[in-house]
């Protein structure tokens, strides 16, 4: 019965209307922090006019906490979803991949763009659910990093040659050295570092409920292609992991990029000290649904003031239970984003809320 009580209480406030990005923008004390609107193909953009470009580098958001990362000819994508699904049904009919939004999702990636991998920062649905159509039809060569879960997830489904269990080698925050073994080589100018992570609570009621917890011990019954229907709670987190990522030239690194999808509370998905003090991360994404959930420290300010990145990107933060090319995009439920950007200001950070299909272009020197 408790459970059942607390099943309910979560559809009903998950199911009630996602907060306009326009209501946001207007309310009062939005306008003060500097911020500016603006809609490009029916796609919303919030960002800090002093935000700069610093290199060459191809970074294009593609929604919830999936990028797409270009340098020289080559590239990545992290958690690619696009098949947005109604929340209504989720815990009560199977999901399948929606082709048509997938191809819409990519159609801005450079076709002369070599996708030499794909990360998954944990196993959710709205991570890893388009990752085996995207390998069967798409990047067919493309090797895929992810946790154990991610692995067994995918097993009956992808190419078994292609995906790479990363758990065992994957960095922690306390170590006081890191092995050039544990960063993943995508070209001669892309490495990344997976590094041990956790993932908010979705809701806090009395207590916190995190939604697909647990760790995937056998494949989902039944999915056995990568377009097969299944059930969304069957897509375990599994461990969940941040992304550093550096662009080098000559083998040095010119550029660093620290990616945290999902909220996490200290110490996970800290960058180890030692690798700041080599070398400081120059950019932050992190997401921002559920940041408030992170209770006993005040999310994100610890990870922005260990980062020390003074550029910000905000990513995850559209309801993902809209249909990805309808428009205008609205914040998913449950997610404060007024409180978000104001703490941003606070700390005199320079940040920017990504915007979907806008692909950002980076140009060195300027």
């Amino acid at each position: 019965m408790h459970k059942f009580i607390v099943s309910g209480l979560l559809l009903l406030t998950l199911s009630s209307c996602s907060k306009s990005v326009q209501k946001a923008f207007d309310s009062k004390g939005i306008a003060d922090l500097g911020i500016t609107e603006e809609v490009m193909k029916d796609r919303i953009l919030l960002k800090s006019e002093s935000l700069k470009p610093e290199i060459p580098v191809s970074l294009q958001y593609l929604g919830c906490g999936g990028f797409y990362f270009g340098y020289r000819g080559e590239g990545f994508l992290i958690d690619p979803f696009f098949s947005n699904q109604k929340f209504l049904t989720l815990p009560f009919k199977k999901i399948k991949p929606k082709t048509d939004d997938i191809k819409e999702g990519i159609s801005d990636i450079p076709e002369d763009v070599a996708i030499n991998a794909i990360f998954i920062s944990h196993s959710h649905y709205d991570h890893l659910f388009d990752t085996p159509y995207l390998s069967a039809n798409e990047y067919t060569s493309a090797k895929i990093y992810g946790s154990r879960s991610t692995k067994t997830i995918l097993k009956p489904v992808v190419n078994n040659t292609l995906i790479h269990d990363i758990s065992c080698g994957v960095v922690t925050y306390d170590q006081q050295s890191v092995s050039e073994k544990q960063w993943i080589k995508v070209s001669d100018n892309l490495r990344v570092l997976p590094i041990k992570s956790n993932h908010a609570p979705h809701v806090r009621f009395l207590f916190p409920i995190k939604m697909y917890k647990g760790v995937a011990k056998k494949p989902i019954k039944d999915y056995n292609s990568p377009v097969a229907a299944s059930m969304a709670t069957k897509w375990k987190e599994g461990e969940t992991y941040s992304f550093l990522v550096d662009v080098l030239e000559e083998g040095n690194t010119i550029y660093r990029i620290f990616l945290q999808s999902s909220a996490s509370a200290y110490p996970g998905g800290f960058v180890p000290d030692v690798l700041l003090k080599e070398k400081p991360v120059d950019l932050t994404i992190l997401g921002g649904a559920s940041f408030h959930n992170i209770k006993k420290q005040e999310y994100p300010r610890k990870i922005i003031n260990h980062l020390g990145a003074e550029e910000i990107l905000i990513c995850h933060w559209e309801d993902f239970f809209k249909g990805y090319q309808k428009a205008p995009k609205r914040f998913v439920r449950l997610t404060n984003f007024k409180k978000l950007m104001k703490r941003l200001d606070s700390y005199g950070t320079k940040f920017q809320f990504t915007n979907v299909k806008c692909q950002i272009s980076i140009e060195h020197g300027t």
